[in-house]
């Protein structure tokens, strides 16, 4: 069997039906065909690949078409609630106080982080109205509750903690880079380097050899991506066959 380096958050790999089944043979997979609704599948693809997971596309290599994608069960089971309609009313089954509030801490979200995609923006309202309740909601709370979805749901943190068994300090720091990638990417297009560097430092995502120096003046901050490699045989799968690349 040969090795593949495969690369987090960006890795697709092609499977014809004779080869699905090798991967459906594994606990926490499941195919979903590609006569979902468009959002489902939409879902389940981007969140595979935020997760730092590998995306399986099935391809019919005679009618040149894709028959649907192999994803682990739990992205499959939240696409289930996710539907186009739940954007332009994402909460009708609550009663109008509720929603009333959900909305509120939705505006505050995006008002903070401008370019949040909606289902992110509509989980962490929900997160914040279930923990803080009537609390007030500080800029600190919506910060605090941003990146703690980021690190469950955009990143390998939960995947390296629950299925490799890795330590979790060893995680959070291996996960820093593409938690500043995400948020960043989040953040209104021209914040400053001083902005950044300060959400950085306060939610501790700063490596271990980042020194910036923040003074009384703009900061310009490149911070580079890493490639994380974790198969060790738990996909196995992806290296039974052919690699293509994929991005978000």
């Amino acid at each position: 069997m040969a090795s593949a380096n495969l690369s987090e958050y960006g890795e697709l790999i092609r499977v014809t039906p004779s080869q699905d089944y090798e991967i459906m043979r594994y606990d926490g997979y499941t195919f979903v065909s590609e006569q979902k609704p468009l959002a489902a599948r939409q879902y389940c693809r981007e969140m595979t690949l935020a997760r730092g997971r590998i995306l399986y596309e099935v391809w019919d290599q005679w009618t040149e078409q894709v028959l649907g994608y192999i994803v682990p069960e739990k992205i499959s089971n939240e696409a289930k609630a996710y539907t186009p309609g739940s954007a332009l009313s994402p909460w009708p089954e609550e009663p109008t106080p509720v929603r009333s509030l959900l909305q509120h801490a939705y505006d505050r979200v995006t008002i903070s982080f401008e370019r949040i995609p909606h289902i992110a923006a509509k989980s962490i309202a929900e997160a914040i109205h279930h923990t803080l309740r009537r609390r007030p909601l500080t800029k600190r709370a919506i910060e605090d509750s941003v990146v703690e979805h980021v690190r469950h749901r955009w990143t390998s943190y939960e995947f390296r903690i629950m299925n490799m068994k890795q330590k979790e300090t060893e995680v959070l720091e291996m996960i820093n880079p593409r938690m500043r990638d995400v948020l960043q990417s989040w953040l209104p297009q021209y914040v400053s380097g001083e902005a950044l560097v300060e959400l950085w430092s306060k939610h501790m995502l700063l490596d271990a050899d980042d020194s910036q120096q923040v003074g009384g003046r703009a900061v310009d901050v490149a911070f580079t991506r890493t490639t994380l490699l974790y198969h060790g045989g738990l996909e196995t799968p992806a290296n039974l066959v052919t690699i293509t690349s994929a991005r978000l």
